[in-house]
């Protein structure tokens, strides 16, 4: 029964592909010609297993490929991120730090019980009243605080005084805002591994400036500079320091969080540039110079005798 199938079978493959033998041909009718076979069970499972084996690989590029392009975008998120916080802080500073408003600013830096910095940094006008009664014209606060479901730092931001410009608060809670004095904090970004404002200390440069030599300018120049992590004087300070970074942290020697310099993002911001600054010049004694050498220059062995109509080096320009 099997081989009158199999023989059926090859007939009517024959029949249908003319190039094959013909059915009535010698070799077909005493059957030395056997029609060809289909894949066997073996054949059929490896063509499976080198197909599978290619999809994995496929899927296991296009995973690899796409964590890729995810830690790119979320670094360059990062980093535009870090960028709008600090240029939202230098704006806060560059509007309110003037010294003829009665502007003070407080910074505040302190290390929590979790190992991360908290930086606490306030900015107030006052103004004065009846009876010379003062009062808050406008107080900007911020300030970080440690989050224990992410486990990092969260940004907070404080707007209050008689003044009032955030959108998000209705009109009410400015009446009560005004009212009991209360500071309401918003939080802006979470996810901060490294936030502290600092003072920069430079001796060398604006209103503390010492005259010096040269050379011992330099070497000052070149040594470190120095950081204050709390103020509280009621004088402006020069500039304000601030750093941020959302890298992953390591703990330090202390005991404290911190994270490498290359993953930090840190913004100087002068306070009150258009202050008076008393500059120093350094002189130095410099041989007189006769501006007829200087045309000799460039010339090679040509010099401004050889030039056509001109006799001898020019005396006080050309006439």
């Amino acid at each position: 029964m099997l081989a009158n199938r199999n023989k059926t079978n090859c007939l009517l493959s024959r029949l249908s592909n003319p190039k094959l033998l013909p059915v009535n041909s010698p070799d077909f009718l005493s059957g030395s010609t056997k029609c060809q076979s289909a894949f066997s069970l073996a054949e059929t499972i490896a063509v499976l297993v080198i197909t599978a084996l290619t999809m994995i690989a496929s899927l296991t590029i296009y995973s690899r490929v796409k964590d890729a392009s995810a830690a790119v975008n979320t670094a360059l998120d990062r980093d535009s991120l870090a960028t709008e916080i600090l240029q939202r802080i230098a704006e806060d500073l560059d509007r309110m730090a003037s010294s003829g408003m009665g502007t003070t600013i407080s910074i505040e830096n302190k290390f929590d019980s979790s190992g991360y910095n908290i930086a606490r940094l306030v900015i107030q006008n006052v103004v004065y009243g009846e009876n010379d009664k003062q009062r808050i014209f406008e107080r900007i606060i911020w300030q970080s605080y440690y989050d224990y479901f992410s486990d990092s730092l969260i940004l907070y931001r404080s707007h209050n005084g008689v003044n009032l410009e955030d959108k998000v608060i209705t009109t009410d809670a400015q009446v009560e805002m005004k009212q009991g004095n209360r500071d309401f904090f918003i939080p802006l970004c979470t996810g901060i591994t490294f936030f502290k404002i600092q003072v920069p200390q430079i001796k060398i440069f604006g209103e503390t400036a010492v005259p010096m030599e040269l050379a011992h300018l330099v070497k000052v120049l070149e040594a470190k500079e120095k950081f204050l992590d709390r103020w509280s004087s009621k004088n402006l300070p020069h500039a304000v320091t601030v750093t941020i970074s959302f890298a992953e942290p390591y703990q330090a020697v202390t005991g404290q969080l911190d994270v490498p310099e290359s993953e930090k993002i840190t913004r100087t911001i002068a306070i009150n540039r258009t202050r008076k600054i008393k500059y120093i010049f350094v002189a130095r004694d410099l041989e007189p110079i006769d501006p007829n050498d200087l045309l000799d220059e460039g010339f090679g062995e040509t010099g401004t005798d050889e030039l056509p109509g001109v006799k001898g080096k020019a005396k006080g320009g050309r006439r």
